[in-house]
């Protein structure tokens, strides 16, 4: 329940009600000025659901509190590090937002290369994508490394131009967000849907282990979307020296045809024996 007063009257007279002595009430004062607080409230409610579905997965040592997410901001610093450095200023001008979602810089002598392939497989990764984005050779590795680990991604539409040369970056699978207006709320807005939506799946996953859907002790890699070959050949490699059964799980729908055929044949070379499949494809093959 996430209640919600005009006034701190009201929200005082609610918390006395019997049995809702302890929920905790928010003005909509704290919320921002007038003109923000139902994009502000909306927020906080996807916040909110994300910390529901992370509180019911297994906690993994570093994570942080429940419901953590590191935000890693891809972009040119030629023509994107205004945009980066204004995203980031949303996010720590917010104390709960702060709390919850880090958007810092490379520690100071850090590998950065390892660093930054690190930040891309443990992050949702927004990516900046200005006039010059997709010629920097770091901006493409970022993106490519997002495409292998399967990273949960947001696409930010920042280019003027009308026209624009074909592209070669795999961009497909991201959710993609324009902004005009300078609404970097809306990039907020996506990035909790995106990191929601890739929660959803992987409580899906651990629900289907336990309702023994999938075997106890099974070897699973689990993607929030339909896999790209290769983030598929990642996760076969990573398969392949753990033991049976192995599984790779995807959303519905399959894969396409065509594609489908190839990356069944990939997995059987890379990881014989792993079975690739969706949520309904599993439960259709134990049916039988």
């Amino acid at each position: 329940m996430l209640p919600l007063a005009m006034e701190e009257r009201l929200a005082d007279r609610f918390t006395r009600l019997p049995g809702l002595e302890g929920c905790q009430v928010h003005t909509v004062q704290g919320f921002g000025e007038r003109a923000i607080r139902p994009a502000m409230v909306a927020l906080r409610a996807l916040h909110e659901a994300r910390v529901l579905l992370a509180a019911g997965m297994p906690f993994r040592e570093g994570q942080g509190p429940a419901g953590f997410l590191r935000l890693f901001i891809s972009h040119a610093k030629l023509d994107g590090l205004p945009l980066a450095q204004a995203l980031k200023h949303q996010i720590q001008a917010t104390g709960w937002l702060r709390t919850f979602y880090d958007a810092e810089d490379l520690p100071p002598g850090c590998d950065w290369r390892e660093e930054l392939e690190r930040g891309v497989g443990d992050s949702l990764i927004v990516m900046l994508r200005t006039e010059i984005y997709e010629s920097r050779h770091w901006c493409q590795q970022e993106v490519r490394w997002a495409d292998e680990y399967a990273t949960p991604a947001v696409l930010v539409e920042a280019r003027v131009g009308l026209n624009h040369p074909a592209g070669t970056l795999p961009f497909d699978r991201v959710p993609t967000v324009r902004i005009p207006d300078g609404n970097l709320m809306r990039v907020l807005h996506l990035a909790l849907r995106e990191g929601l939506r890739f929660l959803l799946f992987a409580r899906r996953v651990e629900e289907m282990r336990r309702t023994g859907e999938i075997p106890n002790g099974a070897s699973l890699r689990t993607f929030s979307f339909q896999p790209s070959m290769a983030a598929l050949l990642r996760a076969c490699r990573a398969l392949a020296r753990e033991a049976e059964p192995r599984y790779i799980l995807y959303p519905d729908p399959v894969l396409g045809t065509g594609s489908y055929e190839a990356a069944r044949a990939l997995v059987a070379a890379e990881a014989p024996g792993t079975v690739l499949a969706t949520p309904n494809t599993l439960a259709a093959a134990a049916a039988r």
